[in-house]
This record gives structure tokens, sequence and C-alpha cells, in this order.
């Protein structure tokens, strides 16, 4: 019997060992990065809307016959997924994968390029639980849809996302800011009146920055690339103090330059 739960259906099936129990899921995923593997196969990590971010490997990724090319494993590919899952195993098996949409500026334009490799980055270290969150999924979703979009601003979107992908994570900062509320204490996540007796705090004019992204206005795309810089780096500093485990990221200096 076919069971449906939220963006997936599960089909219980045996794999070859008779001790696991593993069963055929079709969701829906989105590409984070792949490493090698021996000398023809690859790992791809997926955040799926099934179970969260999951690890497949894929075989024979550069064999002739192979049906999984190895343009579906590019950063932020959004995919149509078949896999046997097992919670006994650590790494998933694919049985087929197709393309949700194809992205067509992402992977041709370096900006793009750029921002989707910051934002697979951003997830991974992000998005660690092994659970379903499809309103997180959707979000991530929508966003890989206005990057690729011809009405992007490649000089905010990132910021933007940052911003935005906070209220999935748990730590949306509060927009109370006023002429007097004029610090943003990463810590609390608020503006205040004073400076906290602490140096995770965001001064003026870059909080006046971050309350104009809360707002919705355009005011981040008219900074100077050193602002944006350093309100980016303000971001990042924010998700690890509410993260634990949220480390230092690699893309970030592809990405200053890139926009340098």
């Amino acid at each position: 019997m076919i069971a449906i739960q939220g963006a997936s259906v599960i089909i219980p099936t045996f794999v070859k060992s008779s001790e696991t129990l593993a069963e055929a899921i079709k969701t829906k995923g989105i590409v984070l990065g792949h490493i090698k593997y021996g000398d023809s196969s690859i790992i791809v990590r997926i955040y799926t809307a099934a179970y969260g971010q999951t690890s497949f490997i894929v075989k024979g990724i550069n064999a002739k016959k192979s049906k999984f090319k190895s343009a579906l494993f590019q950063a932020l590919t959004p995919l149509s997924i078949e896999m046997d899952y097992s919670q006994k195993r650590q790494l998933q098996y694919l049985k087929e994968a197709n393309m949700l949409f194809t992205p067509i500026r992402i992977h041709s334009d370096i900006f793009r390029s750029t921002i989707a490799l910051f934002m697979a980055e951003v997830i991974s270290l992000a998005a660690r639980e092994e659970e379903a969150n499809q309103e997180s999924f959707d979000f991530l979703l929508e966003s890989i849809k206005q990057l690729d979009d011809t009405a992007c601003n490649v000089l905010s979107f990132h910021i933007r996302f940052l911003t935005a992908y906070t209220k999935h994570l748990g730590f949306f900062p509060h927009d109370n800011y006023t002429e007097s509320k004029k610090y943003f204490d990463l810590r609390e996540g608020y503006f205040g009146d004073i400076h906290p007796a602490h140096s995770d705090v965001l001064m003026p004019p870059q909080s006046e920055h971050l309350s104009e992204v809360l707002k919705g206005g355009d005011t981040v795309e008219k900074l100077e690339s050193a602002q944006r810089t350093e309100l980016i780096d303000c971001l990042l500093h924010y998700y690890t103090l509410h993260l634990p485990g949220f480390g230092h990221l690699k893309s970030i200096y592809v990405l200053r330059e890139v926009y340098r």
C-alpha cells in the first residue's frame, strides 16, 4: 500500500540485506554539493523535502551508460528524486533523479553561480537536522527561482537571503530600529538604545542598513562594496552566535573576489 506523507510517496520494499528495511521514496531535493569517491563515484549532499539534509552515493557517474549526468549535481540544482532510504545507512542510494526545473542563469552567470555556492554552503551548515521541514524547503526552492530570475539584483541577493533564512532557522531579527534604538545586539536579536556590555553588536550605519533590509528597502543596493562586505560578515557572525557548529564559510573568499 502506498502512503502519502507530505511531499513524499513512500513504498516499503526490502533491500538485499535481510536485516535492513528500506523504503522507496519519491521526493524533492536541492543539491548542496558533492565530493569524489573512488575512481568513478561521488557522494552527493541533497537537502530533501522528506528527510532534510541527506547524503547519497552515486556510482559510475562518468560512465557512458550512466543514467546520472554530472550536471544534475551542481550546487542548488532542484531535483525530483527517487531513493532507497534506510535509517541504518549513512549513505543512501539514488534510483532516479531529474531536474524539477532547469536553472539557466545560475549556472551560466559568474555572479549567480558564486552566490549559489555561497547559499549551498550556508544551507549545509545551517540545516543539519535530518528531518523534514516543508516550509523551509519551499523557501529555499523559491529562493533558487528568484536567483535565476532576470529581475534578481545580484548585488544584494545573498544579503537578503541570509536575513530571510533566519525566519526558518528560528532567530529572525526584531525590526524595532529607531533613531534612538540604533545598536543591534547580535546575541539578543534586537535593536537597543545603548551599546550592550559586549562586542557582538552592529553599530550605525550598518545597523540602519540591516533595518532597511528587514523592511524590504533598497538602501542595500546603493551601498559600496566594502559596506556590503561588512554587513555580510556581521550577518554570518549572527549565524555563528545562534547556530552551534556553524563554522567559517570557504565560499566567502570566492564571493569577495568576484564582487571586488
